[in-house]
């Protein structure tokens, strides 16, 4: 059966905004419960993530996000160190219940390792037509 084409969900100037074309990662649950557990720095292959906090310990804990926007994913060279070397990094502390909109296929980030308790995300993925 041939797939039919996703409903745009928004229109923005000069761009429209699909929930991400590849199935398994349009909702993705993430779980991080021992100490040191992360999801390290990166960039997502896909323009936004909308992400949900379900659980997750306090700022001194590892509740929070760092981020560092206007970056490039040069995937055969990304110079991951040199971008944090050079460049602020900005960090957003999170606690169960928030809601936060990114942009991540230009902005490197990681969640700070944990050292206490869980967090649980909900992240939904979207696509613009650059994608």
């Amino acid at each position: 059966m041939p797939r039919r084409q996703p409903r745009c969900c928004r229109q923005w100037p000069g761009n429209q905004y699909f929930p991400y074309p590849y199935e398994p990662e349009q909702f993705v649950i993430t779980r991080l419960e021992e100490p040191g557990d992360t999801h390290g720095l990166h960039w997502d292959d896909y323009s936004f993530a909308l992400v949900w906090v379900a659980e997750c310990p306090p700022t001194d804990g590892g509740g929070f996000v760092e981020w560092i926007p206007d970056t490039v994913w040069d995937k055969a060279k990304p110079e991951v160190a040199r971008l944090v070397r050079d460049r602020v990094v900005h960090t957003l502390s999170v606690s169960a219940g928030d809601v936060y909109l990114m942009r991540t296929n230009t902005t490197l980030h990681r969640v700070y390792p944990i050292r206490h308790r869980r967090r649980t995300i909900v992240n939904m993925a979207f696509a613009s037509t650059g994608d």
